[in-house]
């Protein structure tokens, strides 16, 4: 009876081998790619504190320039208020006109 040859037997071995050697290739490069999908995670969740802060931040110059624009008014306002109230003064004491008195 003949020696049968182990050349099957060690090409099948050597199918085995390759199958371990992908599966740890695989299983890396899944680590590698669930690193880079951490990575974007968490950018992601970085961008979104900065554009809520940056919408705070929009929001908190809006009021400001609103504020300010208020009070630009509001100063202008008093003036022209100061103005006119100078102007009645002149000319109660130029007329003897009170305020208050309707003169017909």
């Amino acid at each position: 009876m003949a020696i049968p040859s182990p050349a099957p037997l060690w090409r099948f071995a050597r199918a085995i081998e390759q199958v371990f050697e992908l599966d740890r290739d695989l299983k890396e490069a899944l680590a590698r790619i669930d690193g880079r999908f951490e990575a974007v995670e968490a950018r992601v969740i970085e961008l979104g504190i900065e554009q809520r802060t940056t919408l705070v931040e929009v929001r908190a110059a809006a009021i400001a320039a609103g504020s300010s624009a208020a009070a630009m008014h509001t100063a202008e306002l008093a003036r022209q208020i100061g103005v006119l109230q100078e102007q009645v003064r002149t000319l109660q004491s130029t007329t003897g006109i009170q305020p208050g008195l309707a003169t017909t």
